[in-house]
């Protein structure tokens, strides 16, 4: 005879104590070989379950029963366990991402919450280094700022369990829509020794400061924003600006862009740039006869050179320091020409024709006589001829230099011709100084005009040596 045996629910757990969100394997350990089952799971999910192994999640913090009922044929075993499944809350771990850690100024940025712990508030603090404080309590929070800056971004994530705050420092970068372009120019590129240019700020953006710094100038930084700078040493000096605002800069650099030339005798500096105003101690300014242009690009840095179209000349009026009778005198300019024609780059007095008290440059008379300076008065005149060609389209430096009764001329820093006239030649009169062009006679005509650039017209009332020509020379 087989015995039947009693039928007594009993129900056995992988987890008695879980976090929310967890789950939960619940196992039938009834006697009585059942063979239907019916769970009941208040708080869980599912909430009834007729499987002999059912998985639960739980969703929400409490302390939960769970009732099985199982069957064998009329039998029947009901058992309630009270307090059997305790959920309590999840360890907090605040965490986010972004987008984008880089915006402009108006743009959103979408922040995505990425924390842990099944957290119910959130507190987004995002503070920017002017003060700016953006504040949200939403989860995802899409955000709009209003100041430009870089923001440390902080989240709170709260439950009735605790709290939990993570700070990214600098985690957020919002750019100007009009971002600083640092750019400047100068009242003038060229002084002598001991001269000040003063420097124009054209930075465009929305600069909220500025950096000079000036290699040999006085101060060598500066954050006014047009500064006036003095220059003590001869040289050629770089200039560098830095336009910025709180997150972001600009840097204009120009190499050799001031050039300072020595000052010792000078009686006129015309650096051409921009116009043909005298820079020198003089401030004899030329009057611009037909069309000479001041904006074509200098040899070096930012200055501009002077642009002779070969009917034009710069008028250099009557003045006692170009009148420079029988004393010692330099001449030295830049040019640059393709043309071979017969022209005067400079001529001082010299409207009455031959044996006039006058002294000139000229090039391309001819194969053997591409550069003449002449000196001359009443006895007659002295000129130093040479063949060295100038006319290639390049850039060369050109001086010219009476001393007593020698005349020398030099090319690029080296003596290419020298003579010695048989006496002191007075060379001039009360007639102006012309650059470009030389006067006919009766004056108030020109002829044999320059074609071609020049730039750093120098005139001094002492004969430079040969090693100051060179280093003016080597300023380029």
């Amino acid at each position: 005879m087989r015995l039947d045996p009693p039928l007594e629910a009993n129900i056995d757990a992988d987890l008695r104590e879980i976090q929310v969100g967890d789950t939960v394997t619940f196992k039938d350990i009834s006697t009585g070989l059942p063979s239907q089952w019916r769970w009941v799971f208040e708080g869980g999910s599912p909430g009834e379950s007729v499987v002999h192994s059912p998985v639960i999640i739980y969703d929400t913090v409490g302390t939960y029963p769970v009732t099985l009922e199982v069957r064998r044929g009329d039998k029947v075993s009901s058992l309630t366990i009270p307090d059997f499944i305790k959920v309590g809350y999840r360890e907090l771990v605040a965490d986010f991402t972004t987008d984008t850690t880089t915006v402009k100024l108006g743009d959103p940025v979408q922040f995505t919450d990425l924390s842990s712990g099944l957290p119910e508030s959130w507190k987004w603090e995002f503070a920017g280094a002017n003060g700016t404080v953006v504040v949200s309590e939403e989860q995802h929070p899409e955000l709009t700022f209003s100041k430009v800056g870089v923001y440390s971004a902080k989240l709170t994530v709260s439950h009735p369990g605790g709290t939990h705050t993570v700070t990214k420092e600098a985690y957020l970068t919002v750019l100007s829509a009009n971002p600083p372009q640092a750019d400047f120019t100068a009242s003038h590129t060229g002084i002598p020794a001991g001269g000040s240019i003063t420097f124009e700020n054209k930075s465009t953006g929305e600069a909220t400061g500025w950096r000079w710094t000036f290699d040999g100038g006085t101060p060598a930084t500066s954050i006014e924003k047009n500064p006036t700078i003095r220059y003590n040493e001869p040289g050629r000096y770089p200039v560098v600006l830095e336009a910025y605002d709180e997150v972001s800069s600009s840097t204009e650099t120009q190499q050799g862009y001031v050039l300072v030339v020595p000052e010792n005798g000078l009686v006129a500096y015309y650096p051409m740039d921009g116009s043909g105003a005298d820079a020198g101690p003089s401030a004899v300014h030329p009057s611009v006869i037909g069309q000479v242009a001041f904006e074509s690009e200098g040899r070096i840095g930012g200055g501009a050179a002077a642009q002779f179209d070969g009917n034009s000349l710069l008028l250099v009026p009557d003045h006692p320091n170009f009148n420079f009778g029988t004393d010692d005198f330099t001449i030295a300019c830049w040019l640059n020409t393709m043309s071979t024609d017969r022209m005067m780059v400079w001529a001082e007095s010299g409207a009455n024709g031959g044996r006039d008290n006058q002294t000139w440059l000229r090039l391309g008379d001819n194969a053997e006589r591409q550069i003449r300076f002449c000196v001359e008065d009443g006895s007659g005149g002295t000129i130093q001829n040479s063949d060295h060609s100038v006319s290639d389209g390049q850039w060369h430096h050109v001086v010219c230099v009476r001393e007593g009764k020698v005349s020398r001329v030099y090319v690029d820093g080296v003596l290419i011709k020298e003579g010695t006239a048989p006496a002191v030649k007075n060379v001039s009169n009360s007639q102006p100084f012309k650059i470009g062009a030389q006067e006919g006679s009766g004056g108030g005509t020109y002829s044999n005009y320059f074609n071609g650039m020049l730039d750093d017209f120098l005139v001094y009332g002492r004969a430079l040596s040969e090693q100051e020509i060179h280093h003016l020379f080597e300023l380029q």
